[in-house]
């Protein structure tokens, strides 16, 4: 998860504050950016969110930071 690293240090950010508007601990942004552990979903939709990249790109499933842009539902 060196993505949340990243992302934290451009967005000027410490662990700590991270940890505050994530409503968290700075320790569990210290295992989160050391891949000790891994945010659960709800934190890493938010992580996106606070980002401005895809969930798949924080978990390294793609290269592509961008985010998804949203597809409206169809019925058939």
């Amino acid at each position: 998860m060196t993505a949340i690293r990243e992302y934290r240090i451009k967005k000027g950010i410490s662990q700590a504050q991270l940890a505050k508007l994530m409503e968290t601990t700075q320790a569990a942004v210290a295992m989160w950016e050391t891949g000790a552990s891994q945010p659960d979903n709800r934190f890493l939709i938010e992580l996106a969110d606070v980002f401005d990249v895809s969930a798949d790109y924080l978990l390294g499933r793609t290269d592509n930071p961008a985010p998804p842009t949203e597809k409206p539902l169809t019925v058939r």
